[in-house]
């Protein structure tokens, strides 16, 4: 992989790898290969950066912050989406249509 990535891309991945319990979760986070987990690590330490690294440059922050944000919003719809095959496959709620509610029994009609 080329230089492409900035320093506060690096800091931001390194944030993420430690807080994601191993190295396959973190990539699913970050939607990168398992081996961009190792080169990302290899890269940190070839420009001396650390999780603790402060990012001076504007721009490099808000790259940094956008690749958090889009990492926890995987993580988010994941979870949504494990949330709706759940409803789905088990419980039938969104495969199914309910029938509309009846209305007062003695009625006998249906509430529109």
């Amino acid at each position: 992989m080329e230089n492409k990535i900035t320093d506060a891309e690096i800091v931001s991945r390194l944030r993420i790898i430690k807080d994601s319990p191993d190295r396959h979760i973190a990539a699913e986070r970050l939607g990168v290969s398992v081996s961009q987990i190792g080169w990302t690590k290899q890269e940190a330490k070839t420009r001396k950066l650390t999780v603790e690294s402060i990012i001076r440059d504007p721009l490099d922050k808000a790259t940094a912050e956008n690749t958090r944000l889009k990492a926890a919003l995987k993580a988010a719809l994941k979870v949504n989406d494990g949330a709706a095959r759940v409803r789905e496959e088990i419980y039938e709620l969104s495969a199914r249509t309910p029938a509309p509610p009846r209305g007062p029994r003695w009625t006998g009609r249906q509430i529109s």
